[in-house]
């Protein structure tokens, strides 16, 4: 099972740098089956989330997770339990959730 959440997380950050690398850096976890992806400022987590799920993605904001006020701007994103094939799509309309939340509000 190592192999096949390693080779999802690999596409997972593959396909969110091709479409976003250019506005934040997409930082491939040490291991596991799920990852953070921290946004810039203009790009808030809770709007992209919201846009997310419009789009039917679970990509929650880490503020979730915090009892402080203090949470980073960032998305807890899951992959172990996405189809290879799915991972592509969903990179897609998870960038384009991100993008859309941000300046100028489009893809």
């Amino acid at each position: 099972m190592r192999r096949v959440y390693k080779r999802r997380q690999s596409t997972m950050v593959d396909e969110l740098d091709k479409r976003i690398g250019h506005r934040m850096p997409v930082e491939p976890p040490p291991g596991g089956m799920q990852m953070s992806l921290t946004l810039p400022p203009e790009y808030p987590a809770a709007e992209v989330s919201r846009n997310a799920a419009a789009a039917g993605l679970h990509a929650r904001p880490l503020s979730l997770y915090c009892l402080a006020d203090n949470a980073p701007n960032a998305l807890h994103l899951g992959f172990a339990a996405v189809p290879d094939r799915a991972i592509a799509p969903a990179a897609e309309a998870l960038a384009n959730a991100i993008l859309a939340s941000g300046p100028g509000g489009s893809a």
